[in-house]
């Protein structure tokens, strides 16, 4: 081997040969290949180190002499010794010229005194790969003619470009321009361009020439034999140029431009025909413009091919596989590449290749042909067919690695068995084939697999066919097995891929198949990517077509039909019962039996693989096709036996232009292309049959187009404008299409009697999308008929009388065009012409679809793609389709169903419905209640705001303000404490006459209540002038003291001024520390509003909407706008109204019997009860917005007789408003018990439904809304304005209270009662009022609690009750029965010891007892679903999930195993896998069970992880189905155990399914686990979950939904009190543990009532689906059993905590907390007691384990072994095996017991003392408890009740007629009060004075006459006897040692002002008459007694005048 020349871009294959010496086995040849370049570098290519072939990438070594050397070792198997041979050889590299080109062709002409760009950018570095960028060296020369010029003897430089000079673009001169390039290793090649200067600028057009195909650039040289291509393109003044305006020249003599070219001579194209030019020669092509200076040339050189002559085979004949050929030729010394072939039937298979032809050696195949192709570096080729005599043997060959000629044994004639046949094949073959691919000299596998092909083609012709299947399935397998690294070797697998499939042209073999078109499709990706990334791919179409056509050929390996391989060879089981069925009256499931189409489905499979590998070789070759074309070429074909290629390369704008026609297909692309302007690649590959016949299906009449665009490698699928495919029909799709009959209706005396005959109507069922054509045939000579398609509807006789058209023998044909995405029908109406005369018309008529259709890959199956046009015919159907794909057209009949007229006499009932009348009546009833209410207790309408003067307003205070109180709209936010407030002013500043408390007295308890604004009227002794701030507080007494303040605001009546207070707060100890609120004023508001937002002074408004009562309020009377009378009136009449709207909305009846039709049949809300209702509510609204505007806005308010202000209302308005609303109601009330009576009852519910709907929204959103349009319109200043008008009409009324008080309780009214109230609360009486508040909040919080939680917790009891079933027990039983084969008398669970007798568990007793076909002894009826039993049947069917573990490689010497299992927990597996557990193979999807080997996820598979006695199992695993049937479920067992799915691997095998009992409504979910420990130990478990999940008893459904609903009311009540409390307390709340378990609670329960509803769904949702799957499938069921689950649990965790919940709260009882106090203490020792206790138990165990484990029971396990002795330790194991632990075990279980014993002794003894210190911890306990608190709160109720009975607010507990206020009697009211005497009481008195006095610092010196007159008194009261007199009084807040007395006298003061206070009108005003009565005999007796004085004086004087003498 020296001396080899090879190119640097070509793949270049060196191979060794090496024979074997000796007679020693070989076990293994060993190759090392090492390349030694030029400059001395040794590279190691460790890719061929078991190769004997040694391929020389293209470029990878650079050009240059080198030495390749080969190492070969050879080891032998007996003596394992080994021997090395080396050889190298010479290599020489040839460096590649590179490709001369300047750019603008060869000559051309340019503007004179311009500067001109000669440019050499376009030359092409050869010896670099393409796509990288060159290292070329330039060199520039150039000569002028005509001109002076110095240009061209300067240097030129060495770049891409040169410039002439504008200066020497002299007119008339000529440039010769000559480039030489050269690269790193080659010569010098050059070119030259001659470029002619000219000044006549009009004229000359800058014009180029460039090369579109076959010619420099695109191709190093120019083919004779293949089309060129060039292009004129104008560059420089190239307006109006057109390219009838170029005109060619070509310098052959004789040159014809109309047949030697394709385009002519005047057009910018110039296509020179093949096999025009001459080999050899060199040709100038010129271009120009006509009437114009300029042009240009360029050169063709045209190359010469080399030529093979004399060629001749050596030897000419000779043996397959064994003989080596060779092949002499004569040719012209040159480098040069040979390819020979193995050639036979067209198909072309390479044998070898390289560059000494004199060496190539080679085998041939049978009755094969040589071929022999020669090419040179430019790849032009000459190819010679050379015969040789090949003949077939069967023989043995010699143990040698490579094949040498052997000895040749006979011809195995026809006769031979295939038996020997296959064993000669496999002594000759498999062992070489075998030995080449663990060598991996794939080159000689395929040499041997291509004559093994043909070998088997001699054995299939001798009728041998599965010994060739089998042959020829290795063989493909090896191939697929192979790397397609190579060019050679993918042409070469190509080509065998090819020829093995001639083999099966007529009954293709679906795995060979499948095989041959994977090969085939790899190849041609490898030659697609090959042929991109050459340099000028244009140069190898010749090649580019052969593979093609090879390829091609290849993929139809399946399209001709083989349908007895799709035949299923499995033999269906037979079910057969002990005795006969009877058909018995039973209802019957029936299920289509399972057809075990294992065979089927494998075929299926790999069709779909080999047809849609043709769909991809397609596209492949269309793109090989691609890159070798032009766009301005004409569209390819390349056509092999039945499929055709075509391949179109356009400019988007040609696109449209373009029509391709192919096997009666014809492809016209979209107009989308027009403004692209890159290429467009369009392929169509057409096959006249159908390529996927092996769906089986229907019958296709038209060829199989395959369509596909792209633009720059990118595909198009989706197009706006659609492109056109027409298909030319085959002959017999007439007869596919089926006929209908019909009548049309006769005409009488020629005129039409169609209006009273009825219209033939046929239905006619319409896909999506699809149009459809309606042909008559057949019609009578001279008929006409008049016909007409409508759609969804069926036509009137005036619709058909506009619409129809007319239809007779001629014109016999209606195309409906259907555009709609949705199936459809419609209805096809005929009636006769008015031309036709005489008896009825029978006619004939078709109905179909013309549709292409498109492969969809994903459902595979053909789909509709797009609809034809309406030139569409039987014979030519056309498609306009916007997705590309694989087409076929096709013809479907539409179903067609004549509409016979239906005409039936019937007769409407009246019914009468009672929902419109019971509502009308139970309105009614509410109006006459409220009305007989409001007449009894009539009182007049007071002013919406009554001002209360309040009672601590002295006399001298004549400065008078009202103040407005706006109690919040929040929860308790009224208040029972006594409020004050202070006022500040700048002017005076607030004294003690301007405290004033707000709400004392309020005997009716009205004041500062929720929701409220209450007006009081106060008065100060000096003006305040503006309102600085107020101080606000409260004295938190009463039963509600808290009190949430919105807002104050302070008027001032002499200035008319206003100011406003935002306080928003709670006065609440709880709360807030702070003894006193100071507030300030807000801005005036006419600066606010300014600065507002609009939106927040919307939302501000809105919310003051809400505020004050509701006018729908009718229990309360005050405080209203409108009198409760108009107000009643007003609401009844809005009832009415709505009520009679609806009934219109919906139609009012018209008293016929047609009115017991209904507006629907079912209830269901839709748009129209939406719309109906806010019709009614608008409407309603319309009509009495006017007259509640009126009744609101009287005209004035003036005073009453009583002193309130009363409205006056417009006696015209009045009238007229009362005048609506009476006929309103009358009318209303007439029409609706009129008509309302036959409202149908689901119009009577939807009625119900808009007017309830009306209602809601009318009184909760349109008043508001009424209310905020009020408020929002009304400005702030009108407001204030409104409110002074007010106030000033009040001043009357308050005047009059004024004086009222004064008279009765004088100048200083109550103020002398209220000064403890003036100063707020000091620090020690918040403190004691925050604890009592304190405690009294907890008790309140517990007794709430203990009612609740105790209520809660009864109910949660009854629920869970109610919700088990006592038979859930025997249930549980007999299904455990069931599947042990108790009923079946067959394999029980236990007997299943291993993995061999599972299958035999789950067949002989699992699926008899779930599947029997016995009925009661000898009585067998067919019944699937039941089990043996006939109690139970079970939904759906039973699935067998398993989990397998990994596979792990062993040593080869462990039990001569290669592979092994560990446990699951180990190792598991969760990949997919094919059938048989085969990894590595894609999945059949047309096989029914495939499925099963592929994983199934834990969320797929619906189940959770599961814990066994072996290992932990994941939710998921490999998942089967058995059947519905016996026979079905048998099939599916026997698919799984012939292909053993359950085999060495398994470790689980999960049987679940579920069972329902309708006896008992229980539902039975079963698990069976069988655990494959690795030992080969089974372990079974049965898990069986019975549950009730429907409730349809009677006895049960009813009273657990009426106790659910209760049990959800007081869930709803304990979140709202839990909520309050969070929102009150927030985080303090979570910091006690009791609340956090309330909330633990709740959050429980709703997740109970949650997965109850969720369970109830999910029950129907699970039924809905069985009833889906008709039974046969397997429906998920465990996500209800996990619910069930989890609700059990949940709902006992629930009950233990709500049950540990009332522990807290018996707190309250004595012996609850002495037993919290006892666990407290003994929590310690116990906990460390019981440590000790378990450490014993804990070392016994392992004590156990290790001493008995192996074999006793009760120590299997640690678990086990401590559940044991726990148990025996306290005498409850019942079952312990003593003998098991015979000897010393004795002795130490006593020793155990008594130790266990001492311990359990001392847990009672810490108990017994802990309980003793606890009882004495609370011996002195006497605290203010739960009971004391519900003894007080019992006293106040039965007052407060007493109090409102007698309709009093205080008593002393007796009755007294006529007195409000009076005390109890003596003896109970004086029981527990203290007297002293009345001059005691004096001396402390005056004690104190003077010790106030001395306590005084600023105190005067002396003793003053006061303080002597006070010294004075105090020793006279103190000396002084005790008088008669006795001052009482009552003890008051006793806490600690200290002790508050309160007088008897301001208890008598008190009493008398609250009876003052309760006076009604008429008693006031008798009292005030007998105040005047004693006023006037008062001032009569002062009369008296002055008159009887001054008479004293006058007789005094008298006296003193007179002297009187002793």
């Amino acid at each position: 081997m020296n001396g080899f020349q090879f190119s640097r871009r070509e793949e270049n294959r060196i191979e060794a040969k090496y024979v074997q010496g000796g007679e020693c086995q070989i076990d293994k040849v060993q190759y090392e290949w090492t390349v030694n370049l030029g400059n001395g570098t040794e590279i190691a290519e460790k890719d061929y180190k078991h190769k004997n072939v040694y391929v020389m990438r293209p470029y990878s070594i650079g050009a240059g002499s080198h030495t390749i050397t080969v190492s070969v070792k050879e080891t032998h198997k007996d003596k394992n010794e080994t021997k090395a041979v080396a050889m190298g050889c010479g290599v020489v590299v040839i460096p590649e010229p590179p490709l001369v080109e300047i750019k603008g062709g060869s000559q051309k002409t340019a503007q004179s005194g311009e500067s001109l760009l000669v440019d050499g950018g376009d030359c092409v570095d050869m010896d670099v790969p393409p796509g990288q960028p060159g290292n070329l060296q330039y060199k520039w020369e150039c000569t002028v003619e005509d001109a002076e010029t110095d240009f061209c003897t300067k240097d030129l430089g060495t770049g891409k470009t040169i410039t002439i000079p504008a200066k020497d673009a002299v007119d008339g001169s000529t440039y010769i321009v000559t480039l030489s390039v050269k690269s790193a290793d080659s010569k010098w090649e050059s070119t030259q361009q001659i470029v002619q200067f000219t000044d006549d600028v009009s004229s000359v057009r800058n014009i180029v020439i460039k090369c579109l195909k076959n010619c420099p650039p695109v191709t190093q040289k120019t083919n004779s034999e293949e089309r060129t291509i060039l292009e004129a393109k104008c560059e420089r003044n190239c307006a109006g140029l057109t390219k009838d305006m170029y005109e060619w020249t070509i310098d052959v003599p004789g040159f014809n431009y109309e047949t030697d070219t394709q385009t002519g001579q005047n057009t910018d194209l110039f296509s020179i025909n093949e096999n025009v030019l001459r080999q050899g020669r060199m040709y100038h092509v010129a271009v120009t413009i006509k009437n114009n200076v300029g042009g240009a040339t360029t050169n063709l050189e045209v190359h010469k091919p080399p030529r093979l002559e004399l060629c001749k085979v050596k030897p000419p004949a000779g043996v397959a596989m064994t003989t080596q050929f060779k092949v002499e030729c004569h040719y012209q010394p040159g480098q040069y590449m040979f390819e020979i072939f193995s050639s036979k039937d067209d198909i072309d298979v390479i044998v070898n290749k390289g560059v000494m032809l004199e060496v190539l050696s080679f085998t041939l195949s049978p009755n094969s042909r040589v071929k022999l192709r020669i090419i040179d570096m430019f790849r032009f080729s000459d190819t010679k067919t050379l015969d040789v005599d090949v003949s077939a043997s069967y023989c043995k060959s010699k143990k040698e690695v490579s094949v040498t000629v052997a000895q040749v044994s006979p011809l195995v004639n026809a006769a031979a068995s295939e038996e020997q046949v296959e064993k000669d094949l496999v002594d000759k073959y498999s062992t070489s084939v075998d030995s080449l691919m663990r060598s991996k000299d794939f080159e000689k596998v395929l040499q041997v697999g291509n004559n093994l092909a043909g070998e088997l083609e001699e054995v299939k012709k001798s009728g041998k066919d599965k010994v060739a299947d089998k042959f020829y399935s290795k063989l493909m397998e090896c191939m697929n097995d192979m790397p397609m690294d190579t060019g050679l070797r993918a042409r070469q697998m190509g080509s065998l891929a090819a020829k093995i499939t001639e083999a099966y042209a007529s009954k293709p073999d679906p795995s060979i198949s499948a095989l041959a078109t994977k090969v085939c499709k790899k190849s041609a990706e490898v030659m697609l990517k090959r042929l991109k990334k050459n340099r000028f791919p244009g140069s190898f179409w010749e090649e580019t077509k052969e593979s093609t056509e090879t390829l091609s050929r290849c993929s139809q390996a399946s399209v001709e039909p083989n349908e007895e391989v799709l035949e299923s060879e499995v033999q269906i089981p037979e079910v057969t019962t002990e005795f006969p069925l009877l058909d018995l009256p039973a209802i019957i499931e029936n299920y289509p039996d399972y057809v075990d189409d294992q065979n089927t489905s494998k075929a299926m499979n790999n069709f779909d693989k080999s047809s849609n590998n043709l769909i991809q070789i397609c596209y492949l070759n269309s793109k090989k096709m691609a890159v070798t074309m032009s766009s301005k070429e004409q569209t390819k074909f390349v056509t092999s036996k039945a499929l055709t290629v075509t391949c179109t390369l356009r400019i988007g704008s040609d696109v449209p232009e373009t029509s391709i026609e192919s096997h009666q297909v014809t492809l016209v692309p979209s107009s989308d292309f027009t403004s692209s302007r890159s290429a467009v690649h369009i392929t169509m590959c057409t096959c006249p049959k159908n390529i996927f016949w092996w769906l089986l299906k229907e019958r296709v009449f038209t060829s199989t187009a395959i369509v596909q665009f792209n633009v720059d490698e990118e595909r198009v699928t989706e197009f706006h404008r659609p492109f056109t495919l027409s298909f030319k029909t085959k002959y017999g799709i007439a007869d596919n299409i089926k006929e209908h009959e019909g009548t049309a209706p006769r005409t009488v005396n020629g005129s039409s009697a169609r209006e009273s005959d009825m219209i033939s109507v046929h239905r006619i069922d319409v896909r999506a999308r699809e149009s459809f054509v309606v042909e008559f045939t057949d019609l009578p000579y001279g008929a006409v008929l008049d016909v007409m398609v409508a759609d969804f509807h069926k036509p009137s006789f005036e619709e058909f009388q506009e619409k129809a058209k007319r239809v007779d023998s001629w014109n016999n044909r209606l195309f409906i065009g259907n555009y709609e995405y949705y199936n459809s029908w419609h209805y096809l109406a005929v009636l006769p012409n008015p031309e036709t005369s005489g008896e009825e018309v029978w006619y004939k008529y078709q109905v179909y679809a013309l549709s292409c259709y498109r492969w969809d890959d994903s459902k595979a199956k053909w789909m509709f793609a797009c609809g034809s046009t309406e030139d569409s015919t039987t014979s030519l159907i056309i498609c306009q389709c916007y997705h590309s794909s694989a087409f076929i057209a096709k013809l479907i009949n539409n179903e067609v169903r004549d509409e016979e007229p239906l005409i039936e006499e019937f007769e409407l009932e009246p019914q009468a419905s009672y929902i419109v009348l019971a509502s009308v009546v139970v309105v009614y009833f509410l109006y006459c209640i409220f009305f007989a209410w409001f007449s009894i207790n009539a009182k007049k309408d007071v002013m919406q705001e009554t001002v209360y003067f309040l009672s601590d307003v002295p006399s001298t205070s004549r400065y008078g303000y009202v103040l407005i109180v706006k109690t919040g709209n929040k929860t308790n936010a009224g208040t029972t404490s006594n409020v004050t407030v202070k006022i500040y002013g700048t002017k005076s500043q607030s004294k003690a006459s301007t405290e004033h408390v707000l709400n004392y007295p309020d005997p009716d308890k009205k004041f500062l209540q929720k929701n409220e604004d209450d007006w009081f009227f106060l008065a100060t002794e000096s003006y305040l002038g503006d309102v600085e701030k107020i101080e606000l507080w409260f004295d938190s007494l009463g039963y509600r003291p808290s009190w949430f303040c919105n807002e104050i605001e302070i008027f001032d009546v002499q200035m008319h001024k206003h100011w406003s207070f935002k306080i928003n707060r709670w006065f609440e100890l709880l709360r807030d520390d702070e003894a006193v609120y100071t507030a300030y004023p807000e801005k005036p508001s006419e600066v606010t509003e300014k600065k507002r937002a609009v939106v927040l002074r919307v939302l501000k408004r809105f919310l003051d909407s809400f505020r004050g009562a509701h006018m729908w309020d009718l229990v309360r009377s005050e405080d209203q706008a409108i009198p409760r009378m108009k107000r009643l009136h007003v609401m009844y009449s809005i009832f009415l109204t709505t009520y009679l709207l609806g009934l219109l909305f919906y139609g009012c009846p018209r008293l016929e019997n047609s009115d017991s039709l209904s507006y629907t049949l079912d209830y269901q809300i839709d748009r129209y009860v939406v719309l109906y209702t806010f019709g009614s509510l608008l409407v309603t609204f319309a009509m009495h917005f006017p007259v509640v505007w009126f009744f609101t806005h009287p005209k004035d308010n003036v005073l009453g007789k009583d002193g309130l202000v009363l409205k006056k209302y417009r006696l015209g308005t009045n009238v007229l408003c009362w005048s609506f609303l009476i006929g309103n109601i009358v009318v209303s009330m007439t029409l609706l018990v009129v008509l309302g009576f036959w409202v149908p009852y689901v119009t009577g519910l939807l009625w119900l439904t808009c007017v309830i709907g009306s209602l809601v929204i009318y009184i909760f959103v349109m008043e508001n809304i009424v209310r905020l349009i009020f408020n929002f319109t009304t400005d702030q200043k009108e407001r204030v304005e409104l409110i002074f008008e007010r106030i000033k009409s009040s001043l009357a009324v308050v005047e009059k209270q004024r004086v009222m008080l004064y008279q009765t309780f004088g100048a200083v009214v109550l103020r002398p009662l209220f000064h403890h109230l003036y100063k707020p609360l000091g620090a020690l009486k918040i403190k004691e009022q925050k604890y009592w508040a304190t405690i009294k909040e907890k008790l309140w919080e517990i007794v709430e609690d203990l009612i609740m939680i105790t209520i809660y917790v009864v109910l949660l009891y009854i629920v869970i009750l109610l919700d088990k079933d006592v038979m859930a027990y025997m249930s549980h039983l007999e299904v455990g029965e069931l599947l042990d084969g108790t009923h079946s008398r067959t394999k029980t669970l236990d007997d299943t010891l291993n993995r061999k007798e599972i299958p035999h568990y789950l067949k002989d007793t699992l699926i008899i007892s779930m599947q029997s076909l016995q009925w009661y002894g000898k009585y067998v009826a067919r019944n699937p679903g039941m089990t043996v039993d006939f109690a139970n049947k079970y939904l759906g069917i039973a699935r067998l999930r398993q989990h397998r573990a990994d596979a792990m490689a062993c040593e080869e010497d462990y039990v001569n195993k290669t592979v092994c299992y560990e446990e699951f927990r180990s190792a598991y597996e969760y990949a997919n896998f094919s059938e048989g557990w085969k990894k590595d193979e894609p999945p059949n999807r047309y096989a029914r069970m495939d499925t099963v080997w592929d994983y199934t996820g834990q969320l797929a598979a619906g189940t959770v992880p599961y814990s066994g006695s072996i290992s932990r199992y994941p939710g998921g695993g490999y998942v089967a189905t058995l059947g519905r049937t016996l026979q079905n479920s048998i099939t599916n067992l026997n698919y799984l155990l012939r292909n053993k799915w359950i085999d060495e691997a398994t470790r689980a095998v999960f049987v679940e399914f579920l069972i329902y009992n309708p006896g008992t409504n229980l539902f039975d979910a079963v698990r069976i686990l069988f655990e494959l420990s690795a030992t080969g130990y089974v372990e079974k478990t049965l898990d069986v979950h019975t549950a009730r999940l429907l409730f349809i008893k009677e006895q049960t459904g009813v009273m657990i939904w009426i106790v659910l609903s209760c049990f959800v009311v007081m869930l709803i009540l304990l979140i709202i009190k839990l909520t309050y409390r969070l929102v009150r307390k927030r985080k303090v709340l979570l910091k006690d543990i009791w609340h956090v378990m309330d909330i633990c609670i709740v959050l429980m329960s709703l997740t109970c009532i949650g997965l109850y509803v969720a369970r109830s769904d999910l029950v129907g949702v699970f039924l809905d689906m069985v009833e889906n799957a008709k039974n046969n499938e397997f429906v998920n069921y465990f996500h209800l059993m996990y619910a069930e689950k989890s609700l059990t649990m949940l709902a006992a965790l629930l009950v233990f905590l709500a049950t540990l919940r009332l522990w807290k709260l018996m707190r309250f009882m004595l012996i609850v907390r002495v037993v919290e106090r006892t666990l407290l203490y003994s929590s310690k020792p116990l906990l460390g007691l019981f440590l000790y206790q378990v450490i014993i138990l804990w070392v016994c165990s392992l004590l156990g384990m290790l001493k008995y484990g192996d074999h006793a029971e009760a120590f299997k396990g640690l678990v086990g072994s401590l559940s044991n002795l726990l148990t025996a330790s306290l005498s409850l194991n019942e079952h312990f095996d003593f003998e098991a632990i015979r000897g010393v075990g004795h002795f130490v279980y006593i020793v155990f017991n008594f130790v266990m014993l001492g311990i359990y002794t001392t847990y009672v003894a810490i108990i017994t003392m802990a309980y003793s210190e606890a009882q004495f911890f609370y011996s002195n306990d006497e605290d203010y408890t739960v009971v004391d608190y519900l003894k007080e709160q019992f006293r106040y109720y039965t007052e407060l009740a007493k109090v409102k009975l007698k309709v009093l607010r205080l008593r002393g507990g007796i009755d007294a007629e006529g007195r409000k206020v009076f005390p109890k009697p003596e003896e109970f009211r004086y029981a527990s009060c203290m007297t002293l005497p009345s001059n005691k009481m004096q001396a402390m008195n005056l004690v104190a004075r003077c010790v106030v006095r001395n306590m005084k610092t600023e105190r005067e010196a002396r003793i003053t006459d006061k303080d002597a007159e006070l010294i004075k008194r105090t020793v006279v009261s103190l000396i002084r006897k005790d008088t008669a007199r006795k001052d009482i009084f009552f003890k008051s807040n006793i806490q600690g040692e200290k002790t508050k007395l309160v007088d008897d006298q301001v208890m008598q003061r008190m009493a008398r002002i609250i009876d003052a206070f309760l006076m009604d009108e008429e008693e006031r005003s008798q009292r005030r008459g007998r105040g005047q009565l004693y006023k006037k005999i008062v001032e009569s007796h002062e009369q008296k007694l002055k008159d009887m004085g001054d008479t004293l004086n006058v007789v005094l004087n008298i006296l003193k005048i007179v002297n009187f003498d002793s």
